[in-house]
């Protein structure tokens, strides 16, 4: 049943070009399901940012994907056929072995299946260059990420979120950033000439000295209210990548806020990452029958691809009537309407 299992479904996986530069694909081969679900979910927990995890039951699922798409590195249980025609196409090979002291298999690593993940992690690092060990986003011990999502309304989305913003900045220091190609919010546009998300993607992306100093400048305020406008192009937030997001991550570390608040309004690779490294999601949806299947859906493909971690973080809003209205309300005064308000 988990003979071929990705670490991210179809319809969330981001292009292969821009993934690989950041991660080193793991394929994981063995018979026992319960053993490899657990080992990537440790690896996973401990090590984000760096393996990209594939699962494997099956030979012949794990030939049909060596076959079409080679593996950085892949860790496989002893006993498999063909082992020489399979190292073709994986960079490194690792056998999973049983017994912590059996004779030597080949010239090839091997690692005692039974170990501590962490010893497990540990020898898998070993195996990668010096600079892609500790890939990850940093520390942001005393910092918040809050990331909110709809599936089908918009407008329930923004309401929403800007109502927990105006919360959140009553007490604390919060910086708003909404991923919506085109917000309802008019305060959010980016007009022609102002600094917004596109300009500082732009110097993202390029690695540009000073990124500090332009996020900073990118910032706007209004009452109590921080953010950075929207995109000057709504294409431009599609173009988001994973290492945009761990990179913008690493850089909000170093600002003085207490939280750091998202409006996801698209579902790749890059907002996935997002997600996983938010301290809790917001899920919003009408209290409506119909959205009780999608809603369901996507939170079952969250855990079929291997992300119940963001599962676990999620807290479902149905939105009832008189809360839409509320919602709403917000949208239509904007800021400087909200400024104030309690909720």
């Amino acid at each position: 049943m988990l003979g071929y299992i990705y670490a991210c479904s179809a319809g969330l996986q981001a292009s292969g070009k821009v993934w690989f530069q950041m991660h080193k694909t793991l394929a994981i081969y063995d018979s026992d399901a319960e053993y490899l679900k657990h080992l990537a979910e440790y690896i996973k927990a401990k090590a984000p940012g760096i393996f990209y995890i594939k699962l494997f039951t099956k030979e012949e699922t794990l030939r049909e994907y060596l076959e079409a798409e080679p593996t950085d590195i892949l860790l496989i249980e002893e006993g498999i056929s063909g082992i020489d025609e399979i190292k073709a196409y994986c960079r490194q090979l690792v056998f999973l072995t049983p017994a912590s002291e059996s004779e030597e298999i080949t010239s090839l690593h091997k690692i005692y299946k039974y170990q501590p993940g962490e010893s497990i992690l540990k020898e898998l690092k070993k195996l990668l260059p010096e600079d892609e060990k500790n890939i990850a986003v940093s520390h942001l011990s005393e910092k918040k990420i809050i990331s909110v999502v709809s599936l089908c309304s918009a407008r329930l989305c923004q309401g929403f979120s800007l109502s927990l913003w105006d919360q959140q900045s009553t007490n604390q220091k919060t910086l708003f950033t909404t991923l919506q190609a085109y917000p309802l919010l008019k305060e959010l546009t980016a007009q022609k000439g102002e600094s917004g998300l596109s300009e500082f993607l732009y110097y993202l992306k390029q690695k540009s000295p000073g990124l500090s100093k332009k996020i900073k400048e990118c910032i706007q305020q209004q009452g109590k209210y921080e953010y950075i406008k929207v995109v000057s192009f709504g294409t431009d937030i599609f173009e988001i990548t994973e290492e945009d997001i761990i990179n913008w991550l690493n850089l909000l570390s170093q600002l003085e806020y207490d939280i750091f608040l998202f409006e996801v309004g698209f579902l790749n690779q890059a907002s996935i990452r997002l997600l996983q490294e938010s301290n809790v999601i917001y899920l919003v949806s009408e209290e409506e029958d119909i959205t009780k299947n999608q809603t369901e859906s996507f939170l079952q493909q969250l855990s079929f691809a291997g992300y119940e971690d963001i599962v676990e973080r999620i807290v479902k809003i149905k939105a009832d009537k008189q809360s839409s209205c509320i919602y709403d309300e917000y949208l239509i005064k904007g800021l400087i309407g909200t400024a104030g308000r309690e909720i």
